[in-house]
């Protein structure tokens, strides 16, 4: 069946699309005994950092083959070299959590919007998941944690995908983008249509629904997740939104120690933060789990 692969998407920066990455992921793998690569898709390199700490990192960033980079340049370096099979070390090298991987970015990455040139006929994205594909029945997940855009970055990390979530804040702005981003994938996959053509069983990245992060706990948002949710329905229509597309049930939640998992360069299933927290995120962690996509000619009727 290959992996299941999850782009998490938004234009508005801050809404701990990161933090949700990195420990989505780490409790996918070490609690639910999965097989999980990290792909970053963000030339900032937040979730590289912290999955493969400062020092690592720093060492990586003057080696581009070795990153997401060199997966647009194939006859220049083997895949094999882009992936980071030892993250989260502890203080004797051992690693942490052994079913995780990483491609890794760096800030070389910020040249693919603007200095990168295909040097034939084939568009950057198609060469981009033409590498990848190769790890689709090697992984159990493949997660792309993308920069707040839907420029080349993005756009190679759904063309890979067949799921998007959106990692967002209970707040106007978030409700806002909703429309605008579902505009932007729907113009793309529309776009790319041809190219679909290369690749066997290809199909177009569904958004899933709403990942709340930040939320404080007694606040009200009845409001503001009632507007969003019936824009969710209103864009169900849309061949960018799968049927049950939806806020998700399960919720992140504003803690003192959510910023310390990210200082400490540790995901929440480690240890690092509150209870509550690790709790917030092993239960994401089920409900993507045990929420896959649906057949294909099943958008529109019951699981």
């Amino acid at each position: 069946m290959g992996a299941r692969r999850i782009s998490l998407v938004n234009f508005k920066g801050g809404v701990g699309k990161t933090s949700i990455t990195v420990n989505l992921a780490a409790s996918l793998a070490r609690e639910l005994d999965q097989k999980v690569l990290v792909v970053d898709m963000d030339p900032q390199s937040n979730t590289s950092i912290w999955l493969m700490g400062v020092p690592r990192w720093n060492n990586l960033n003057g080696m581009d083959e070795k990153s997401v980079w060199g997966l647009f340049h194939p006859d220049s370096t083997g895949l094999k070299q882009c992936i980071e099979e030892e993250v989260l070390l502890n203080e004797h090298g051992v690693e942490l959590i052994p079913n995780l991987d990483i491609i890794p970015a760096t800030y070389k990455l910020m040249d693919l919007e603007h200095e990168y040139q295909d040097t034939d006929t084939t568009p950057y994205f198609v060469k981009f998941r033409m590498q990848l594909e190769i790890l689709f029945d090697q992984y159990d997940y493949i997660i792309f944690d993308c920069p707040p855009n839907v420029f080349r970055s993005t756009r190679c990390a759904v063309f890979s995908s067949e799921e998007i979530y959106i990692p967002a804040n209970p707040d106007l702005l978030s409700y806002v983008g909703l429309s605008l981003l579902s505009d932007k994938i729907a113009k793309f996959h529309s776009l790319t249509a041809l190219h679909r053509k290369h690749f066997a069983g290809f199909r177009p990245a569904e958004i899933r629904g709403i990942i709340l992060n930040a939320v404080e706990s007694g606040a009200d948002y009845a409001q503001i997740l009632d507007m969003m949710s019936a824009k969710i329905i209103n864009l169900r229509s849309r061949q960018v939104v799968s049927y049950d597309a939806d806020i998700l049930p399960t919720r992140i939640r504003r803690t003192v120690s959510a910023a310390k998992t990210q200082l400490d360069a540790l995901p929440a299933t480690l240890g690092c933060g509150s209870a509550g927290l690790r709790e917030d995120y092993l239960n994401l962690a089920r409900y993507i789990h045990n929420t896959p996509l649906g057949k294909k000619g099943a958008r529109y009727g019951k699981r």
